[in-house]
């Protein structure tokens, strides 16, 4: 995110490729710089596609199966991809909206009738001070979870989808 923002901070006309970054810090970097980015600016996450994400869920299931997400305004934007594809692969979505002020507990609570929680990369929500609390409760409640790193599956998440490569144009 440093070398973007310094990027987007230049005057030039060459086009600026922000190559795993991830898609959070993308966002909110280019927001930042708002009009006065140079254009054409693009990106490659280093976190899977939503779409990937879901094939994920449905190869390993293989059956219908009911999916909670938690989602911030930093996630907002992949929302309506899980919703588009989800049906088609015989997932049920619960969506739960998690302000900053809310309590985590309370919004694992509101998902806790669902067979897995997939974990979307968002720094408000997935912090080093909550995940261990995040992993136990969905263990106790024989709820998997479907993380976006190989960090996620080593602290106890299910599985993680890592090889795809996503890619965004700014306009």
């Amino acid at each position: 995110p440093v070398a973007l923002r310094s990027l987007l901070a230049r005057r030039f006309d060459a086009p600026i490729v922000s190559a795993f970054v991830s898609s959070q810090a993308y966002r909110e970097t280019v927001l930042e710089a708002g009009a006065a980015a140079p254009s054409p600016v693009t990106a490659i996450y280093p976190e899977p596609s939503p779409v990937e994400h879901l094939r994920l869920i449905a190869a390993i299931y293989r059956k219908p199966v009911s999916v909670g997400v938690l989602a911030s305004a930093a996630s907002a934007h992949l929302l309506s991809m899980f919703e588009q594809h989800a049906p088609s692969l015989g997932i049920e979505l619960t969506i739960e909206s998690v302000e900053p002020q809310t309590n985590i507990n309370r919004a694992l609570d509101r998902i806790a009738n669902t067979s897995v929680l997939l974990a979307l990369p968002d720094s408000t929500i997935y912090t080093a001070e909550n995940i261990r609390n995040i992993l136990i409760t969905t263990y106790r409640r024989n709820q998997a979870v479907i993380g976006f790193s190989t960090a996620f599956v080593k602290a106890g998440a299910l599985a993680s989808e890592v090889s795809s490569v996503q890619h965004i144009t700014a306009q």
